[in-house]
């Protein structure tokens, strides 16, 4: 049988006070809640009999801040990697999603009808989500043979990187939704890349 090139671990950072009521958060660099932590240390206790070789993670402080909570139980220093910040939501972060459509009706109206082209007011489409999420993945490739990879980040760029994977349209995204402090587990061959497993937080 085939032998993967890599295992590959996807995790969403842990709950900051955005996600507690469904606001576009983006670029907004919001701490965790103590719920994020409790999430942050629950990943961190799920992944520890995974033997992990290296660590990549956004900037940002919500999920890097999971990632050192991972990092530290597999004593592995962070790879933080600016690619992997969330997708920027620009003028509509804070807002939820009816807030944003009374505030900004025309982008909101393109946006829901092409947002591989159309972006949020100031934002980024989805085009240019997928084409930081596949040059960073890409890189990670040509560095991991039969290596475990994990990739601690948003829900925006990690409901897509799995569409670029499966060449499926990241206007699909929704079909990869990563709850906060939920994680999956990809197998990636030359040739493909098989899902494993996608689960949910316990906390």
């Amino acid at each position: 049988m085939k032998r993967p090139l890599f295992t590959l671990l996807l995790a969403r950072h842990g709950e900051a006070e955005s996600n507690q009521h469904g606001a576009f958060l983006g670029r907004s660099d919001q701490p965790l809640t103590e719920r994020g932590i409790r999430q942050a240390n629950s990943l961190a206790d799920k992944l520890a009999h995974w033997d992990i070789d290296a660590i990549y993670s956004s900037p940002l402080q919500r999920a890097a801040n999971t990632a050192k909570a991972i990092a530290e139980r597999q004593e592995l220093s962070l790879k933080v990697d600016e690619r992997w910040i969330e997708r920027a939501y620009g003028d509509w972060e804070g807002l939820v999603f009816d807030e944003a459509k009374e505030a900004f009706p025309t982008d909101y109206a393109a946006w829901q009808q092409n947002a591989m082209e159309n972006a949020p007011t100031n934002g980024e489409n989805l085009f240019q989500v997928q084409l930081r999420a596949r040059e960073a993945f890409q890189d990670i490739v040509s560095t991991s043979h039969e290596q475990t990879v994990l990739i601690v980040a948003h829900g925006g760029i990690l409901n897509v990187l799995p569409c670029t994977l499966f060449n499926i349209t990241p206007e699909a995204l929704w079909a990869f939704r990563f709850p906060t402090g939920g994680f999956a587990e990809l197998l990636v061959y030359e040739d493909a890349v098989v899902m494993m497993r996608l689960e949910s937080p316990t906390v």
